[in-house]
């Protein structure tokens, strides 16, 4: 009877480390699926991490190209301005020369003049119309 009681006793022992062993190994394998389910979402979003800053960048690049096209196209006009500044100014002295030379009265010049000033500023306006337009 007591070696009965006690085999009965080494076998719920047993049993109940057996029991006790496939509930650890239950637990690891439910930790192991959480970790890999963790490390999926990590990843995932690592990614979206990664593609949103390539689209920063790549906005931050064009962002710079058009102000440096923004500042080219200021030069030109400001270029532009300055040329047709001294064509004005050339005129004006080719005029005066004339003037000195011919008999015209100041008001025929003075008209003349300002009538070439109003070319001249409409030209202006064409231009920039046009790289405006570009």
């Amino acid at each position: 009877n007591i070696n009965k009681n006690v085999t009965l006793e080494k076998m719920k022992s047993q049993k109940k480390e057996l029991h006790e062993k496939e509930r650890q190994e239950r637990l690891a394998y439910l930790n192991a699926y959480k970790v890999q389910k963790e490390l999926k979402r990590v990843m995932a979003e690592e990614e979206a991490l990664k593609a949103n800053i390539a689209a920063e960048e790549k906005e931050a690049k064009r962002q710079q190209y058009v102000l440096k096209q923004k500042e080219k196209v200021e030069a030109y006009r400001e270029r532009m301005k300055l040329e047709e500044e001294q064509k004005a100014a050339n005129k004006h002295d080719r005029l005066m020369s004339e003037r000195a030379q011919s008999s015209v009265s100041s008001s025929d010049l003075l008209r003349l003049h300002e009538k070439n000033m109003k070319v001249v500023e409409k030209k202006q306006q064409q231009k920039q119309d046009m790289i405006i337009a570009e």
